[in-house]
């Protein structure tokens, strides 16, 4: 039973790098009111609307906002919903301590910290993650280009007379405008004769590197040779990507 009384909250703080959060807006405040008279449902419309951008509010007013969501959909047992807002607190700063959880209830804390942990795991894996620069770029980064790369000497023949062919590589480039080789990969080819001549010369490829706000980054792109054959003497090709 969850019977702690949600006067409690009315003595929380948050704390950013060691500074007490200071007075609400109005919004919070009389939310905090209505979850300490136990007229939850009209507090979450009120923390819903201070938890909002458009609330005016800043990034700690948010946090606390939804920390108090949190506690609240808590005691209305909506456990599930109490973790996302512990959640989207967590993602205005990772490192929000919140004081008195466990006076409220001994659940509360180890729910935050569990959310904590998802969301710091998120982070990371957003940084380890290559921006996706297929075709284009999408959060409008400037896309790598394509330096330098290996000449293919292919030869034509009976069979490849008319023919026209395409085969698409994808690619992550590193900082450093290198292919990293684990992770390039044909994927669609009309002429597999050729594939593996053009994942060696892909593997030796230089680059300049994507930048996102000036900073190089890792970037997946893909890389698209068309290849047509020219009687029965050569194949001629061209590659299309950054």
């Amino acid at each position: 039973m969850r019977t702690v009384g949600l006067a409690l909250v009315l003595g929380w703080a948050l704390v950013r790098g060691g500074s007490a959060q200071q007075s609400a807006p109005d919004l919070l405040a009389a939310a905090r009111h209505l979850a300490a008279t136990q007229q939850l449902d009209s507090a979450v419309v009120l923390l819903t609307r201070a938890a909002d951008r458009a609330s005016g509010g800043t990034d700690d007013d948010r946090a606390q906002a939804l920390v108090l969501l949190g506690v609240v959909r808590f005691y209305q047992g909506q456990d599930s919903l109490t973790a996302a807002a512990f959640r989207s607190a967590l993602t205005l700063d990772t490192t929000l301590q919140v004081g008195g959880l466990g006076q409220i209830d001994s659940v509360l804390p180890q729910l935050f910290e569990d959310e904590r942990k998802r969301v710091v795991s998120a982070v990371r894996e957003a940084v380890l993650r290559p921006h996706s620069c297929i075709r284009r770029c999408l959060g409008g980064e400037t896309p790598p280009r394509l330096r330098d790369i290996p000449r293919l000497t292919l030869d034509s023949g009976p069979d490849f007379i008319n023919t026209h062919a395409v085969l698409s590589v994808l690619l992550v480039v590193s900082e450093d405008g290198i292919p990293e080789p684990e992770t390039i990969r044909v994927s669609s080819s009309t002429m597999p004769s050729v594939n593996t001549q053009v994942l060696e010369a892909v593997r030796a490829a230089h680059f300049r590197p994507a930048l996102a706000n000036g900073v190089p980054v890792r970037a997946l792109v893909e890389l698209r040779f068309e290849f047509r054959a020219e009687g029965m003497t050569a194949i001629t090709y061209r590659i299309e990507g950054p």
